[in-house]
C-alpha cells in the first residue's frame, strides 16, 4: 500500500511552490472533485470526501494561513501601449507575494509577475488571453523556489486573496 493511498484526499495530487488554496481548488474542481487540501504548502490533494481520520487541532494547521485564494492564472501580455497589467515595477527580488503587497499598496486590484523580475500591477487583465500554467514557468529571481510567470506571460494574483506564508518571511 502506498502513502498516497493513506491520505485523506488521495488523488489528483500535484506538487509545486505555486500551490495555493485557490489555485488547487480550482486544480481539483477541473478534474471534477468536490474537496481540495494544501498539504506542507506545496502538496495540492483532491478527493471525493474527507474526515475519514479525524479533524486536526486549528493550531495544527497555522503554518500556511491565507486569507482567500489568490492565484488567478497564466495570462498572455504585450509590449506597449497594450500591456495587459500598466504598472510596471522591475525588480531583482520580485516574488509573487511581494509583487501582490506592492500592487495592494498602490491601491491595484491584481499584480503579475512576469519574466522573473517584474511586478504589474493594474485593475483588470485578460485582454490578450489565458494559456495553461505551465507556461509561465521562470523562476523569480527574489526566490528561485517559486515561479514568476515568462517572456511575455504575466502570472496573475488578486492583491485582496493572495496566500501568506507565515513559515518564512520575503
Amino acid at each position: 500500500m502506498d502513502q498516497s493511498s493513506l491520505r485523506d484526499l488521495p488523488y489528483a495530487r500535484y506538487f509545486g511552490n505555486d500551490n495555493t488554496p485557490g489555485s488547487c481548488v480550482a486544480r481539483c474542481k477541473s478534474k471534477g472533485y468536490p474537496f481540495a487540501a494544501v498539504v506542507n504548502g506545496d502538496d495540492c490533494s483532491c478527493g471525493h470526501s474527507f474526515g475519514r481520520y479525524g479533524r486536526a487541532q486549528d493550531v495544527e494547521c497555522e503554518a500556511y494561513r491565507c486569507t482567500a485564494p489568490g492565484y488567478v492564472g497564466c495570462f498572455m501580455d504585450r509590449g506597449s501601449p497594450h500591456r495587459d497589467l500598466l504598472h510596471l515595477k522591475k525588480s531583482y527580488g520580485i516574488t509573487p507575494r511581494k509583487c501582490a503587497l506592492y500592487c495592494k499598496s498602490k491601491n491595484y486590484r491584481y499584480a503579475g509577475v512576469q519574466a522573473g523580475n517584474e511586478c504589474h500591477c493594474g485593475n483588470s487583465f485578460g485582454q490578450h488571453g489565458k494559456v495553461p500554467d505551465v507556461e509561465c514557468n521562470y523562476r523569480c529571481i527574489g526566490d528561485n523556489r517559486q515561479n514568476c510567470g515568462s517572456g511575455w506571460r504575466n502570472q496573475i494574483y488578486s492583491t485582496d486573496e493572495y496566500c501568506k506564508n507565515l513559515k518564512k518571511t520575503d
